[in-house]
């Protein structure tokens, strides 16, 4: 796993993954994107993330949680920190 140099660019200061989603959606992110140490504030458009990446991501994190997201989150809430608390709160509609 690389440094990609739009990592290197950011002016996003690093946040440690927070929690087990946080840290599952990172470890995703991270091999898909070829990546490491992402952050909870890293933005997947600005790490280089396109369709396909999206695509890889989505069934990953469907397979590992169990779930139907639908590929357009990713962009809607393209930090690990926002696509974590969205997957968060459909764990929690889910349930109830």
């Amino acid at each position: 796993k690389n440094f990609n140099p739009a990592q290197l660019d950011m002016e996003t200061p690093y946040r440690a993954p927070n929690g087990e989603i946080e840290e599952i959606v990172a470890s995703i992110w991270e091999e898909v994107l070829h990546l490491k140490q992402l952050g909870s504030l890293d933005n997947f458009i600005d790490l280089g993330g396109h369709s396909l990446a999206a695509i890889r991501i989505t069934a990953r994190i469907n397979e590992a949680l169990d779930m139907q997201l639908p590929l357009t989150k990713i962009f809607e809430f393209p930090t690990i920190a926002g696509y974590s608390k969205f997957i968060e709160n459909k764990l929690i509609e889910l349930l109830n």
